[in-house]
């Protein structure tokens, strides 16, 4: 019986190492994942075609979740259903992003965040995403005049800044431009996921001032006293593993890297992967995470989100703001 894998198969073992063929671009230090990995080249074209000669239920079905991936044509051709090719079968980057925006739209909708923007700041240095639990300071420019003796004026600016005091979200317009569009989509769903782990240590609090209970601790630093292994091994799967190499040990920028290094390792941050994870692929955090610690995701999930916050994934928005007087505004 005719076999048309076979052929692609021929023709991927003819081409051999041809880079123009088949190039994978994989994050430095890094496992699998549709986030960290990029198959670039006729190659993925090639198995492109196979997955949309398959009906139409079974795509909807393998691109509904992410499966272990794999960048070996062979494994994939024999098994695409339990398996996943990098930009072929793995959730499209846009219904990820989608996912992130609406988890962002029903935190505004109950005020547990006052403000999101999408390329619309130049953020500091290199960040592509940031949190502010107050508000991103901003500056008021005013112009005012002094008379000087002579009868002359002069005229200056000054800036006063301001700042709301209210939880924000802000993406930067360089998180587009990156090569794998997936990263963008976690972008905005890891600061979610800070404004989630925010929220939760908020009722927390207000629990505390009500009943004098014990004074609590950030949610994020309470989940990582328990299931830090796990948490890390999302992270790594998410924005890939970030350990020292000897060579950066001893170089004259060690302590920079060991900064960094904490930094990734911190309750907030591996928490903020974990939540981006749980609201972009809860099957594969499903499959990475024990039954407990799935349980305490879906809780926080519930207990911020809402059981109906996917139903927000039809709203398109680049700028939202909520205030007292005027309810959520949304600009499009």
């Amino acid at each position: 019986m005719y076999n048309p894998n076979q052929d692609i198969l021929e023709t991927i073992k003819s081409k051999g190492n041809d880079e123009t063929f088949k190039q994978v671009r994989s994050r430095e230090r890094s496992p699998f994942s549709p986030f960290n990995t990029i198959v670039r080249g006729e190659v993925v074209q090639m198995m492109q075609k196979v997955h949309q000669a398959r009906s139409p239920r079974s795509r909807a079905i393998d691109e509904s979740f992410n499966a272990p991936l794999t960048t070996n044509e062979e494994k994939w051709l024999r098994n695409p259903n339990r398996l996943d090719y990098p930009g072929v079968d793995t959730i499209p980057a846009t219904t990820m992003k989608k996912k992130g925006k609406a988890a962002a739209y029903t935190l505004l909708k109950f005020k547990d965040l006052h403000h999101f923007t999408e390329g619309r700041y130049k953020l500091k240095g290199s960040t592509m995403g940031a949190f502010y639990p107050l508000g991103k300071k901003k500056f008021k420019k005013e112009k005012r005049k002094i008379e000087r003796n002579d009868g002359s004026t002069y005229e200056y600016t000054i800036s006063t800044p301001t700042i709301s005091y209210k939880p924000e979200i802000h993406i930067s317009k360089e998180s587009k431009k990156r090569e794998n569009p997936s990263r963008h989509s976690h972008t905005i769903a890891h600061e979610v996921g800070h404004a989630i782990d925010h929220a939760i240590s908020q009722r927390q609090v207000k629990e505390y001032i009500d009943k004098r209970d014990s004074k609590p601790q950030k949610h994020s630093k309470n989940l990582a006293a328990h299931f830090k292994d796990q948490m890390e091994s999302v992270s790594n799967h998410m924005r890939g593993s970030y350990r020292l190499t000897k060579s950066e040990k001893e170089s004259k920028y060690a302590s920079l890297y060991k900064h960094h290094e904490q930094y990734r390792d911190s309750p907030s941050e591996l928490y903020a992967d974990l939540m981006s994870s749980m609201i972009m692929q809860p099957r594969a955090t499903k499959r990475m995470v024990s039954p407990d610690l799935y349980l305490m995701l879906q809780n926080d999930m519930m207990g911020i989100l809402g059981p109906k916050w996917k139903k927000n994934m039809k709203k398109k928005f680049k700028d939202a703001k909520y205030t007292i007087e005027e309810g959520m505004v949304i600009k499009k």
